[in-house]
């Protein structure tokens, strides 16, 4: 799941137009890793984000009498939504992510579409279903877990607000 979707969505990320201010922004010294220790905390930080958001769910779906098929699911369909929105968030290192460039991004609507057709085959399709352990979501779960890719979004472009400062190059 995480090769199929981080290839997925990389993807997109490449049609990206380049920000208005790359070019303002002072280079990386030359010996400096491209993992400097804010990408370290923005890698930590989703993740621990993710696999909180994670945990959380289960523990509110297990009580409920759901399979461990069922939510093994709707964990999937977590995490798809969490990268996928996540991909959203890296659009812009700076500002808001949401800009009209988004609805000009055709590779970003391309992979967004293989990713669902995917996610689609995996939970509905009975070989896939066999395959990875599955069951067929009913919508409202679908709902649920874009209502938590969506708080997750807001999160780091909040995130992205306060820690602007901290940020020194490219």
């Amino acid at each position: 799941m995480n090769m199929a979707t981080s290839a997925t969505l990389s993807f997109g990320l490449t049609f990206e137009a380049a920000e208005r201010n790359v070019m303002n922004r002072p280079p990386r010294k030359t010996g400096q890793h491209v993992m400097d220790g804010f990408a370290v905390w923005r890698v930590a930080f989703v993740g621990s984000m993710i696999a909180i958001a994670a945990f959380i769910l289960e523990a509110w779906l297990a009580p409920r009498g759901h399979s461990p098929e069922f939510i093994r699911t709707v964990l999937l369909q977590m995490l798809v939504t969490a990268q996928w929105v996540y991909m959203i968030n890296c659009r812009s290192s700076d500002s808001f992510s949401l800009s009209m460039g988004l609805l000009r991004n055709k590779g970003i609507w391309l992979v967004t579409g293989v990713l669902l057709l995917m996610q689609l085959v995996i939970i509905y399709v009975p070989l896939m279903q066999s395959m990875f352990g599955t069951e067929a979501l009913p919508l409202r779960y679908w709902f649920v877990t874009l209502v938590i890719g969506v708080a997750m979004f807001l999160v780091v472009e909040i995130e992205k607000r306060l820690t602007r400062r901290f940020r020194k190059t490219a």
